[in-house]
Order: C-alpha cells, then structure tokens, then sequence
C-alpha cells in the first residue's frame, strides 16, 4: 500500500469512528486491532490489552498477555442477577475468548469454568435475549451493545466509587 492509499484509509477510518462515543471507539480500534493481529504498545495481543493501551481505555480490563478467566470476571463485574451473569460472559466470551458467535452450551461452559454454583436456566437465557443482552443469528448467539454497556457501566462506576473513598 502507498501512502496515498494509507491516508485515504485514514480519512474513512476517523470519518467513521467520529461520530461515535469514546467508549465505542475504543471498542471499535480494540477489536479492529486484534482482527488484524496488531501488537498494542505492550506488545501484548488481545481485547484486554488492546483496551487498556489505547487513550480512555478501561483500567478494570487486565493490560498483561494472559486473559482473564470467567471466574475472574464475573468477580469483576459482580452482578447478582443470573440474566446480567449472561450479559457479562456473552461479553467474555467476545473480548476474552475472541468469539464472535457462541452457542449456549459455550455460556453454560464458561459458568461451569468459573466454578459457579448455579447454572443458567433456559429460561434465564430468554429473559436475557428478551432485555436484549444477547441476541440470535441462526443457530448462535451474541454479546448485544447493551450487554457491553452493561459490562463498561460497571467498570466506570467502580472506578468512580474508588475515586470518591480516596481509594
């Protein structure tokens, strides 16, 4: 590619990510980052990395090589309420494992790796497409925008809650 082409790129890219939120862009260049492989500033690949490098990127999200596992972000994101619990690994399973489509049995599974006590009911798996957490296409399933504010709402008010203890 030359740098014409390049700066051509450029342009589509800023037009397109202009009009978004912060927190979508950065969502949008994580991703975009490790579809194409590209090493953040740590040299570390992956969402959670990718994330915490880029400017406004969650400080909640782990920065090293090594991925978070379910157990550890359900601790992180500690909502009670089984249809939220999906939200949150429906995310997991996207940032975190790299999934863009997931059955069921994979949620069920990482609620079995994390070790939890109760598993989701398939009746809990409706109420949470139903609040729109996650949505079907075909056969799978996906983490919905509202599961990912979901996840990043809890993230800043933590963070928030800390700033105001003098944490």
């Amino acid at each position: 590619m030359n740098v014409i082409e390049e700066i051509e790129a450029l342009k589509k890219v800023v037009e397109i990510l202009t009009p978004l939120e912060a927190e979508s862009r950065t969502r949008v260049l994580a991703y975009a980052s490790q579809a194409f492989g590209v090493p953040t500033k740590s040299g570390a690949k992956g969402v959670g990395a990718a994330v915490a490098d880029l400017p406004g990127g969650s400080s909640v999200l782990p920065a090293s090589d090594k991925p978070a596992s379910p157990q550890e972000y359900l601790r992180r994101h500690n909502y009670k309420i089984m249809t939220k619990r999906i939200a949150v690994m429906s995310v997991f399973l996207e940032r975190e494992r790299g999934k863009k489509r997931f059955s069921l049995r994979d949620i069920t599974d990482a609620f079995r790796d994390a070790k939890e006590p109760k598993m989701p009911a398939h009746s809990q798996y409706a109420r949470a497409q139903a609040m729109d957490y996650i949505a079907r296409e075909g056969d799978m399933f996906y983490a919905t925008t509202q599961a990912e504010k979901l996840v990043d709402s809890y993230a800043v008010r933590q963070e928030e809650e800390a700033g105001e203890t003098g944490d």
